[in-house]
């Protein structure tokens, strides 16, 4: 795979703390490039640079093969890098297709708008996701997976080259996650670079082909999925000095000798969830995971 953009010694200072340092690495056109990190770690700061939010103290970026300023998030959108924020930026209350093409309606010499043919091109875009969303819809009234492909679908009308998704599953369902990787997989196939930024391993090693590290700043590694291991990410995002501690307070957590407060054995509700047990002991904290629409609630 050919490199898109090449980060070359980025350094990022904000008062009293040094953000970057000095950070290398490339991204290839046509993969799908997660960077992980705790937070702190630089990623934001990272990507907010690329995107042409903040600018670097030293370094620069290589895109397309050429040394590139991107002083603004205009500049990034021209040129054909795009963001969508864990905060989606859509504006409520305007129709799907006015937000896709917020700024950049098809207009007659005499300022007409031709709405017919913009609402066609938005169909096309949005059809080629998989999910039904009619473009006149007003955007308050979508859900958040639909919100996210309208997002998505804006991005790559501006014929976007790397699309930058950060924490894009964080209010997801299970089921709109899969929706949305088959998605980045079709975007992957059509040369699209996708920077993923997200805190769930489980999902960066679902969907990610090269995994990129940053810990307090610093640039520690790009690793192919298939030969790293979680284990092996998550010992390079915490640190030795860090797993050393945990262990050191390690406590026992057997709770069997202890008082069973609450018992539940194979409960289920139709549609929600099934055949769930489990014991809660006195003194005991237990805590449930999962993503929205598992069954937790």
């Amino acid at each position: 795979m050919d490199n898109i953009i090449e980060f070359k010694n980025i350094t990022k200072r904000f008062p009293g703390v040094i953000a970057l340092d000095n950070v290398s690495f490339t991204i290839a056109a046509g993969e799908i490039h997660a960077l992980v990190g705790e937070n702190g770690a630089g990623k934001s700061t990272l990507m907010n640079i690329l995107a042409g939010v903040l600018q670097p103290d030293s370094g620069k970026i290589i895109y397309k093969d050429k040394e590139t300023t991107i002083n603004n998030p205009m500049i990034a959108r021209q040129i054909g890098i795009s963001t969508v924020y864990q905060e989606l930026k859509l504006c409520e209350n305007l129709k799907v297709v006015e937000n896709i093409f917020l700024g950049r309606e098809k207009r007659s010499k005499f300022g007409r708008i031709y709405w017919r043919s913009m609402e066609l091109e938005a169909k096309k875009l949005l059809d080629s996701f998989g999910i039904f969303i009619n473009p006149r819809s007003i955007v308050k009234n979508l859900t958040v997976a639909q919100r996210q492909v309208v997002e998505i679908a804006r991005a790559i009308s501006l014929k976007t080259n790397v699309l930058i998704l950060d924490e894009p599953t964080s209010s997801l369902t299970m089921n709109e996650t899969k929706l949305l990787f088959e998605n980045l997989k079709k975007l992957k196939m059509s040369g699209v670079a996708i920077i993923f930024i997200s805190h769930r391993l489980e999902e960066v090693f679902e969907i990610a082909d090269r995994i990129s590290i940053l810990r307090d700043g610093k640039y520690l590694g790009t690793f192919i999925k298939d030969n790293t291991s979680v284990d092996k990410v998550v010992s390079l995002i915490a640190g030795k000095k860090l797993i050393e501690e945990l262990k050191k307070r390690e406590i026992d957590h057997d709770f069997s000798d202890k008082k069973v407060v609450l018992e539940i054995e194979n409960l289920a509700r139709s549609k929600y969830f099934n055949d769930i047990s489990f014991k809660l002991h006195e003194k005991e904290t237990l805590g449930f995971y999962g993503l929205q629409g598992s069954g937790r609630t």
